[in-house]
């Protein structure tokens, strides 16, 4: 599925100085790049943290297919869409890192 950059929701992130802080898009780059030495390698994770991570990733877009699915309106066939995105990003996340 192609995700067009411009439809991810961003936000500036300051902190109280009001300094922008770098976020980390390991998530996006992992799942752009499918390596796992190259989320390690680059982003100073060790490679027990690195699989944590993603496991959160995954377990998160689990639970917002199973909430979505689950809402009275599941049928409709955008809110279909999004859950089989989930679900096709989780399983992505999940090959790629084995």
């Amino acid at each position: 599925l192609p995700i067009d950059i411009d439809q991810i929701p961003a936000s500036s992130v300051q902190d109280v100085r009001g300094r922008y802080l770098h976020l980390n898009a390991y998530a996006w780059d992992f799942l752009k790049h499918g390596k796992r030495k190259l989320l390690v390698h680059e982003n100073g994770f060790k490679e027990a943290n690195a699989w944590e991570l993603i496991r959160d990733w995954s377990e998160i877009l689990q639970k917002l297919s199973l909430y979505l699915s689950g809402l009275p309106k599941a049928n409709d066939d955008r809110l279909k869409r999004v859950c089989q995105l989930f679900e096709f990003l989780n399983k992505e996340f999940l090959e790629r890192f084995e």
